[in-house]
């Protein structure tokens, strides 16, 4: 029979407790990593709605650009359509109404950069309700896109 030492008593338990504790931070690590890429998913969807929305008022744009001060008139229909609260009168699917509503608090600009040249930069901002309180920085998001409309030729 062999006759363990005192100071070799309770070795195994030791290192059991230090793999529990390794496991243990390397299961909240992979949580961490997982909410943020939940966060990181969900931001990408709402860029991703945001394109979709100014791509529509580059659309807007274009097709109106032979008459004179369009371009203020288009935003302002462009923007009430996308920015109401109420999206029964979009006559949206349910699961477009849902995609819709991903941008909560959406506030939209268009600013003029040059207006010979017809060059314009549209902001979005929207808050993202997926970003722990916490990072107050990243709670309002926004997105910028800045396009240009050739000028108007009538055949």
């Amino acid at each position: 029979m062999k006759n363990n030492s005192p100071q070799q008593q309770g070795f195994a338990l030791i290192e059991v407790l230090i793999a529990m504790f390794i496991a243990a931070g390397a299961i909240l690590a992979l949580g961490i990593f997982h909410l943020k890429s939940v966060q990181n998913s969900q931001l990408a969807m709402q860029r991703t709605i945001a394109t979709i929305q100014v791509n529509d008022l580059i659309d807007r744009v274009w097709i109106n650009r032979c008459n004179s001060d369009y371009v203020d008139q288009v935003f302002d229909d462009w923007d009430s359509h996308w920015s109401s609260s109420d999206v029964d009168h979009l006559e949206l699917e349910d699961d477009q109404v849902a995609i819709q509503q991903l941008l909560s608090n959406r506030e939209s600009s268009i600013e003029t950069i040059d207006s010979d040249m017809k060059k314009y930069a549209v902001n979005i901002s929207w808050v993202n309700g997926k970003v722990s309180v916490t990072d107050n920085d990243e709670l309002q998001q926004n997105f910028n896109y800045y396009f240009q409309i050739p000028p108007c030729s009538v055949a």
